[in-house]
């Protein structure tokens, strides 16, 4: 029998592998709620490009998070792809992306199998697949970064006509889906041998800065309609804000709500723009910014054992961060046994932290032996590192570093582990080591919150495609498990009068009723949680009055005045 050759068996398993997939996409697209209703940052993202598609390419606000990925989903968008088939493109792009870290592999390390195995690497871990099924930035991000590692290496040591437009738009598009590394242009550009050819690192430079400018641009038009006026943004203008979050009074390295401001990316950056304006008498969005670096940056000077506390925490879930997800509940998608998954089985196998220890090693190596393409993966692998140690871990913002761990991991094994013994041990001793770390320590477990903040967030996505009595089931256990929250309520609220309309319209009128009461109920627990919730209390009134239960609405109106003056 023929052997089968590293490049067709790299061919079958991305095509398998992207089979699998869009399969797993086809049977959870009609019955997943957080594939069917958006919510954070996906329904910010989808709002943009709407009003991209539609020709407004400025939005009312500078840029809060990285620019490119909204007007990918515009452009898309105005090409007729609906939810569904932009995920599907998403998923391409990450077959796509896997075939650019086999064919850098294969650049860097002239050896076929280990392109393989650096392509089967990224293909099972977990957190690729995972957000190529959310309207998120990353599968874009990653096809991008990876696509400049190439583009790297192809034009090192040969420069050709017109390959820097090629390359400089490369790091000016990566730029625009992972904004930190700005600070990587001029390390990019001086790396390549352009001595010889001034203009190509002129052209390389101008490009990269020119797409970096239109983000600058859409800033400072978008200021320019505030008080405080145009403003110098380079790309976004959320940074304080984000830093705030990760280094203040009870963070534990992971996302913490500040007091004031709404943890809804709906609303988040409003709050926070309104809270500097009360604060310091300014305006501004640069000025809302740097007021909350301030904020963080003090804490941090005043609480110096906070520094290392959570330098300490961050790297720590940085390697071990498995369950926790600011917006996305990987772990507990997987648990759900009631829901279809969309991420196939073998790409939930492997855990991206297990392989962070021996990238560094590797990447030590690659500087010690001189080997090409050096910069470019350590920059990329830095700036993911760096902005989880600055910031706060998420496991978005680990995931840049992704490529390069899949590059890197096979060839690092190969060169140091010479034997199956040690290669054995080499493969388990991180995992055993940070597993059982976590184990004894109970660290990122899933726990009564998580699960209840999923239960809460799929409810609402099920409230949200109007199917009502799974909605109210999820949030039923939400309120069980940590959530015994004014908004849950609200949301069952909410989810019984819908149910008791429907209920009406086919003449179920007891059942109807039922419903109305049930409403009725929770609305009453949500304004007990908060008072001063208007739109819970303005809800039950429609109900109250709905039912002829007239005295009883006026009086919960003269409840609600009287809170107010308060």
């Amino acid at each position: 029998m023929t052997q089968l050759r590293p490049t067709p068996a790299l061919l079958i398993m991305i095509i398998i592998d992207l089979i699998l997939q869009l399969l797993s996409l086809y049977f959870s697209s009609g019955s997943n709620p957080t594939l069917l209703a958006l919510a954070g940052d996906s329904l910010e993202y989808w709002n943009m490009s709407g009003a991209i598609a539609q020709g407004n390419l400025f939005q009312e606000e500078p840029f809060l998070s990285a620019p490119l990925y909204p007007y990918f989903l515009g452009a898309l968008r105005s090409m007729g792809f609906g939810l569904i088939g932009i995920i599907a493109i998403q998923i391409i792009l990450r077959s796509a992306t896997a075939w650019l870290i086999a064919r850098i592999s294969k650049r860097i390390f002239n050896n076929s199998w280990l392109a393989f195995c650096s392509a089967a690497l990224f293909i099972t871990l977990i957190e690729p697949a995972y957000f190529s099924m959310r309207i998120v930035n990353s599968s874009l991000q990653l096809f991008i970064l990876s696509f400049l590692i190439y583009n790297y290496l192809e034009y090192r040591k040969k420069i050709r006509a017109g390959s820097s437009l090629r390359y400089g738009s490369s790091f000016g598009f990566a730029v625009l889906t992972h904004p930190p590394l700005l600070a990587g242009i001029p390390f990019f550009i001086a790396s390549l041998k352009w001595r010889k050819n001034t203009s190509f690192a002129v052209i390389a430079m101008a490009s990269a800065l020119g797409l970096c400018s239109f983000a600058t641009l859409h800033n400072y038009v978008a200021t320019s309609k505030y008080p405080s006026g145009p403003e110098f943004i380079p790309i976004s203008a959320q940074a304080g804000v984000t830093f705030a979050h990760g280094n203040a009074p009870n963070t534990n390295g992971t996302y913490l709500p500040l007091p004031g401001v709404s943890a809804n990316r709906l609303h988040q950056n409003q709050d926070a723009y309104q809270i500097a304006k009360e604060k310091t008498g300014k305006e501004g969005w640069a000025h809302t910014s740097n007021y909350f670096f301030k904020q963080g940056l003090t804490y941090l000077s005043e609480n110096p054992k906070e520094f290392f506390r959570l330098i300490f925490l961050k790297a720590r879930w940085a390697l071990a961060g498995k369950n926790y997800g600011d917006l996305f509940f990987i772990s507990e998608e997987f648990a759900d046994k009631e829901i279809p998954k969309p991420t196939p089985a073998h790409a939930r196998f492997l855990q991206t932290g297990w392989f962070l220890p021996f990238t560094i090693i590797g990447l030590c190596l690659m500087y010690r032996r001189n080997i090409s393409g050096k910069l470019p993966l350590t920059i990329i692998f830095l700036s993911a590192v760096l902005v989880v140690l600055f910031f706060w871990y998420s496991p978005r913002y680990r995931l840049p570093a992704i490529p390069v761990i899949a590059v890197i991991i096979p060839w690092v094994y190969h060169t140091l582990c010479n034997n199956k013994i040690r290669l054995l041990a080499a493969i388990s001793l991180p995992i055993i080591l940070i597993e059982s770390s976590s184990a004894i320590g109970g660290f990122d477990r899933r726990n009564e919150l998580m699960h209840g903040t999923y239960k809460l967030h799929t409810g609402l996505n099920y409230l949200e495609i109007k199917e009502y009595e799974k909605a109210i089931k999820y949030l039923n256990d939400a309120l069980q498990n940590g959530q015994k929250k004014s908004v849950t309520h609200i949301a069952i609220a909410q989810s019984y009068v819908d149910l008791g309309k429907k209920n009406g319209q086919i003449e179920k009128f007891e059942i109807a009723n039922k419903n109305y009461e049930d409403a009725i109920y929770h609305y009453y627990q949500a304004i007990e949680l908060n008072p001063k919730r208007e739109d819970a209390r303005q809800s039950l009134v429609n109900v109250l009055r709905f039912l002829n239960r007239n005295q009883e609405a006026k009086n919960v109106v003269n409840e609600g005045k009287r809170v107010k003056s308060q």
